[in-house]
């Protein structure tokens, strides 16, 4: 592991409460906080409202290639599979039905709109398409997760601040008034 992945498993793993993680570009960031808020979220084999980790993206492009890799860190292979095979993203859930979703553009998130993010205990988006999934009288998105890491949190902020804003407050309130622990937040940049 590099620096920031041996700092982050010790600042991200268990719930130990908010983090900033920062470091310069390819140094690991994303398995630095993946892998730690993948145990977190997971640990408890206890069935539980799903999501568990919501990780809030900038961008499409930067939300697939975090989705990819929690998918391959949870045993599922990426690479020419045929449709419907058993360890294909839209079909693998991995150990203990874990799924991991992504809310990355209209389509994806009209489809969360109808069938709930409920089933994914991994869910990746932007912080208005994660918004636009909250349907009424469900918990808002977020509520339930262990954990919210917000990549590139700079440019997060800068394209998109008032919706994580919301989405933030609206996950911590939704957690309290359900009874539960608000998530522990976590950001991660460059800068």
């Amino acid at each position: 592991p590099t620096d920031v992945q041996r700092r982050a498993a010790a600042a991200v793993g268990g719930r130990k409460g908010d983090a900033v993680i920062i470091s310069q570009t390819g140094s690991g960031k994303t398995l630095a906080f993946l892998v730690p808020a993948l145990a977190a979220a997971l640990a408890d084999d206890a069935p539980g409202p799903n999501p568990r980790l919501v990780v809030v993206v900038p961008t499409r492009d930067l939300g697939v290639q975090v989705a990819l890799l929690a998918f391959k860190l949870l045993g599922g292979a990426v690479g020419p599979r045929v449709p419907g095979a058993a360890d294909n993203l839209f079909s693998y859930t991995g150990p203990r039905g874990v799924k991991v979703a992504g809310v990355l553009d209209e389509g994806e998130a009209e489809r969360a709109r109808e069938s709930g993010l409920d089933g994914a205990a991994v869910v990746v988006g932007t912080p208005d398409l994660l918004l636009s999934t909250a349907r009424p009288g469900a918990p808002p998105p977020g509520s339930t997760a262990v954990k919210i890491v917000v990549d590139e949190a700079d440019a997060v902020l800068a394209m998109h601040g008032d919706a994580l804003e919301r989405l933030v407050r609206g996950a911590v309130d939704g957690a309290r008034a359900a009874g539960g622990r608000r998530p522990d937040l976590v950001l991660v940049g460059a800068t």
